[in-house]
């Protein structure tokens, strides 16, 4: 039996939205799901790079497509979860992107970039990028990989000359460049070589000089070719800046820069050079020129990497560069990072209306040596993450919110308290260990941390210390089943029934345990080496099966099911995720990233993850809709884009009043991805619009 639910959004030409998400139902979210990102937006994975193309800038990063006019507002299309996307191009009205899948170059076309379709790029190799010119898309990638099509479907092998991976490419005056990134096989000492043809067919190699270079641009008149030589045989290294006007000859530019180029780009009156300051910490600097040849140092304020060949691109009066983050910038000197915060985060909370995340290091639980300060991040219901201010320096561990009231705990004995997740008063703590955890139940706030201590406030205001029986750092607590359960390191397990008077339990271990959670009748605890352990009453505990050794750093529970977070170690950017229905047997989950995971709690019916590089992950139910938009300024339309409903029909309406019969199909979506994009271009001659989503099952 097909039963419709159906879902509202109004917006007024003056941009104004008069209703904004709503949750088709706002029950259950089963286990696995869709995992959104809500910081940094429009995700957290690396970007590679980002074009201007057919009026509005384009980037990819896994297996989503990102879009924006502006830079700053960006809309997400989904493509396919296992396909890595490297870059897209677009040409005789197709978007055509490429990267890796499983063992293949990868290669998917659109009309739309809303319904994508898998090629065969008939290659093993991973595609690096692409570009279009003259009728014709041109692919690179790895082991002098070049393909070509007309048509985005049909593709064909080209010998590029070389084996090198080729991961830079332009298309200008009627010539192809592409370069390899690598020392030249045949030029030991070094010499760098371009791909270079005037018809994608047919390649000829062309020496550029004895330097590596990693990008090259063409932009009015002008090929830019950068990377970097070495200066001493210890490894010492310069920039290193070619120019041509035909891909064929080159003619060295000296570039006032000792460290490398990284990308070159250009505006409506200047070129621009990127170039490494200080690697590690990601600082850049910018070089400018009027003609291409003559560079000098540009003053920049606020501009973050881009790491990718072809980072940056300019359109609509703007210049964008993608890579760990998104900047953003009207004159080339100031820039402002869009993308949202970047510190790590341990933790998240939700209430009055507001999510907050505290962290800014993961601190372990016993001889920890996070670096960096605390940061407090904030967001009105889900929109951009801003960083708010924390009246102290020490590193923040976890956040509750209970009674109208957020408090969060950290180093030194930090406990701080809000009403709105932005201004924050300093409590006294009565003690200046590290506190790791905290709770709230049966009418007491509880915090616990190094060396056995513990905290109590019937309030908030005013905290007494508590004995607890033990010497061990404690980094979990809960309250439930009438019952404080506070866990630790080596194996530490601590109850009492009013957070006073505690009572020492025992779990047959010696791994320490990060956090503890209760639900479906059982209490849960993670830890080091994937332990998990489970006990009905908090005194009595047995092993639970992971099926990993990784380090599990959090665990949440919500609506019948547990999830655990966490990841090997505090280096590698890889995370384990895993779900169970009874605390016991577990299984792994994809959350669609490899950065390392610190946090997991259940807000508004959800499971929400926290990590590092800014992450927070919320996982979005195959079966709820919701909806969201805005008005684009430079297109003058409205726009807006529909998460969840993965493999449903639906229909997109609008409607010009509130009358019942007055709705009119605007698009048909059949086993739609998630999220599904889609503009409406009547819209401008509206003053008022009603839109809807109607879910067919």
């Amino acid at each position: 039996m097909k039963t419709n639910k159906v879902l509202h959004l109004a917006v007024e030409a003056s941009l104004t939205l008069l209703l904004l998400i709503f949750s088709v139902q706002p029950g259950a979210h089963a286990a696995g799901g869709v995992w959104q990102w809500l910081n940094p937006q429009p995700t957290g994975n690396p970007l590679n790079g980002v074009s201007f193309l057919n009026g509005q800038f384009i980037t990819c990063s896994e297996g989503q497509v990102f879009t924006s006019q502006d830079g700053t507002n960006w809309i997400t299309y989904a493509v396919q979860s296992d396909v890595a996307l490297s870059r897209v191009a677009f040409g005789g009205g197709l978007y055509v992107a490429v990267g890796y899948k499983s063992g293949t170059g990868a290669i998917v076309t659109s009309s739309n970039l809303t319904h994508w379709t898998l090629q065969s790029s008939g290659t093993t190799n991973p595609l690096q990028t692409i570009i279009y010119g003259e009728g014709l898309f041109v692919a690179t990638g790895d082991r002098g990989t070049i393909l070509t099509s007309a048509t985005g479907s049909d593709w064909e092998s080209r010998s590029s000359g070389t084996t090198n991976s080729l991961k830079s490419i332009a298309f200008g005056n009627g010539v192809y460049v592409a370069l390899s990134g690598e020392p030249a096989a045949s030029a030991p000492s070094g010499d760098a070589a371009a791909s270079v043809s005037s018809d994608g067919i047919l390649w000829t190699r062309k020496n550029i000089g004895p330097n590596t270079l990693t990008t090259v641009n063409y932009a009015r008149g002008l090929f830019h070719a950068g990377g970097w030589h070495r200066i001493t045989p210890f490894g010492g290294t310069e920039g290193a800046l070619y120019v041509s006007s035909d891909g064929t000859n080159w003619s060295e530019d000296l570039v006032a820069t000792g460290t490398p180029v990284r990308t070159v780009f250009a505006g409506t009156n200047n070129y621009y050079v990127e170039y490494i300051i200080n690697s590690p910490l990601g600082i850049v600097g910018l070089l400018k020129s009027a003609d291409g040849t003559n560079f000098s140092a540009s003053a920049t304020t606020n501009l973050v990497a881009a790491n990718p060949p072809n980072g940056y691109a300019y359109g609509n009066g703007l210049f964008v560069g993608a890579g760990p983050a998104i900047n953003v910038s009207h004159d080339v000197t100031n820039w402002s990072t869009v993308s949202g915060p970047t510190d790590n985060l341990s933790d998240i909370a939700y209430g009055n209306g507001a999510y907050v995340a505290v962290g800014s290091g993961y601190a372990l639980p016993v001889g920890s040596g996070s670096l960096g300060v605390g940061s407090i991040v904030r967001s009105s219901g889900g929109s951009r993450f801003e960083v708010q201010t924390s009246p102290v320096t020490a590193l923040l561990n976890r956040v509750l919110f209970a009674n109208g009231v957020f408090h969060c705990v950290g180093y030194s004995g930090t406990i701080l308290r809000s009403t709105n997740g932005t201004q924050w008063v300093q409590r006294n703590s009565s003690t200046g260990n590290h506190l790791r955890s905290l709770c709230h139940g049966n009418g007491l706030w509880m915090a616990a941390g190094d060396g056995g201590t513990v905290v109590t406030s019937p309030n908030g205001l005013a905290w007494t210390l508590r004995f607890s029986g033990t010497g061990s750092a404690l980094n979990g607590v809960t309250s439930a089943a009438n019952m404080f359960v506070a866990v630790g390191a080596v194996g530490t397990i601590i109850t009492s029934p009013d957070a006073s008077n505690w009572s020492v339990q025992f779990a047959d271990t010696l791994d320490t345990f990060f956090d503890i959670t209760y639900g479906n009748g059982q209490f849960v605890a993670v830890g080091a080496n994937g332990a998990i352990w489970i006990s009905p009453d908090g005194v009595n505990w047995s092993a639970g099966q992971s099926g990993t050794t990784n380090r599990l750093h959090a665990v949440a529970f919500n609506n019948g099911i547990f999830i655990a977070a966490g990841s090997p170690n505090d280096i590698a950017n890889q995370n384990v995720l895993l779900v169970s229905a009874n605390g016991s047997t577990w299984a792994a989950l994809d959350p669609g990233t490899s950065f390392r995971l610190y946090g997991a709690r259940s807000i508004n019916h959800t499971f929400v993850l926290t990590g590092v590089n800014g992450t927070i992950l919320q996982q979005v139910s195959p079966d709820s809709i919701r909806l969201g938009g805005r008005w684009n300024t430079i297109a003058g339309l409205f726009e807006f884009t529909i998460s969840g409903g993965l493999g449903q029909s639906f229909l997109v309406q609008s409607s010009d009043s509130a009358s019942p019969a007055a709705w009119t199909d605007r698009a048909i979506f059949t086993n739609a991805p998630s999220p599904t994009a889609f503009s409406d271009p009547t819209s401008p001659s509206h003053p008022m619009r009603l839109y809807r989503v109607v879910s067919q099952q």
